[in-house]
């Protein structure tokens, strides 16, 4: 192939068909490295916190507020925030709109490690936001896995090898989220009075696509000893992506800005199966980094 993307090869004889193509991805660089290395196993969690939100929320700025209060000191070191615009409410167009239909919480939801959410209703003080953070952090503490990543970005093609060491046995899937930053769109800000700031109207970490399987767990890694490593390979073709992007916005209401390529980057997480206070197991995100989408990112220990 002369240009980077996907391609797909069929053959004919007089006049009988492949019935299935093979499907080449032709890359736009090399697959990159990573920095792996050592036999520690201790390494620093940090929970995946997801905002379910729009432009058009009228009650999604209280829950900014809230977000904004929790995340300082200690607890930006402890979360990757991501931001999740897949709705359109108020007939009101979001630029930072993303399709992700099996995402489908009422905002404003703050989901934590895709394991529990909170609302405006059942969280309100940002003391309960510390708490979940707390609660989910001290547990994944000694047993989250390790991730490690490389990525590269040319010709509008990002490739972005993840590897994955588990700190306890199990069962492992990984998954990214492509995020931009600086998207502005003005929100929603009539419950606040004179509580509205301009801030709210910059919107960072915004899901731009999320390439996790079909019910967003990720993709399998299969069955990981203690201690062993799995690796897993992502293309992400931005300009097939925009395109997307635009026509799903476009049928909510709604339109893309150009593609920012200085304002990219990675949110990489893994899953794997844990127990609820019932004993009923339930997978949840053993660990997320978030990492630029040219550049390396090694494995982060505790101490």
């Amino acid at each position: 192939p002369e240009e980077a993307g996907d391609y797909a090869i069929y053959a004919s004889y007089g006049t009988y068909f492949t019935e299935e193509p093979v499907e080449v991805t032709a890359l736009a660089v090399a697959i990159p490295d990573v920095e792996t290395g050592g036999e520690e196993l201790g390494f620093k969690p940090r929970v995946l916190l997801t905002q379910f939100t729009t432009t058009g929320c009228t009650y999604c700025p209280r829950m900014k507020i809230y977000l904004k209060e929790a995340l300082v000191d200690s607890y930006v070191d402890k979360v990757v925030k991501v931001d999740c615009h897949n709705l359109v409410v108020n007939k009101r167009s979001d630029p930072a709109y993303v399709y992700l239909p099996k995402w489908n919480y009422t905002m404003p939801t703050v989901l934590f490690d895709n394991y529990v959410n909170v609302t405006n209703g059942n969280a309100g003080p940002t003391r309960d936001i510390c708490e979940t953070i707390d609660d989910l952090y001290d547990y994944k503490s000694g047993n989250a896995a390790g991730i490690a990543v490389g990525s590269a970005m040319a010709d509008g093609q990002i490739v972005t090898k993840v590897v994955v060491k588990a700190a306890e046995e199990g069962d492992y899937r990984v998954g990214v989220m492509l995020l931009e930053d600086n998207i502005i769109a003005k929100s929603h800000q009539t419950q606040l009075g004179d509580g509205a700031a301009d801030w709210m109207n910059t919107h960072n970490s915004c899901i731009r696509y999320m390439d996790a399987g079909a019910d967003y767990s990720g993709h399998s890694l299969g069955h990981l000893e203690r201690g062993a490593e799995a690796d897993y390979v992502f293309v992400f073709n931005l300009q097939d992506i925009w395109r997307q992007g635009n026509t799903r916005a476009e049928q909510a209401g709604c339109s893309w800005s150009d593609c920012n390529e200085d304002k990219l980057h990675l949110a990489v997480f893994v899953t794997t199966i844990g127990k609820d206070e019932r004993n009923n197991k339930l997978p949840y995100v053993s660990n997320v980094v978030d990492c630029p989408v040219d550049g390396t990112t090694p494995f982060q220990y505790l101490n």
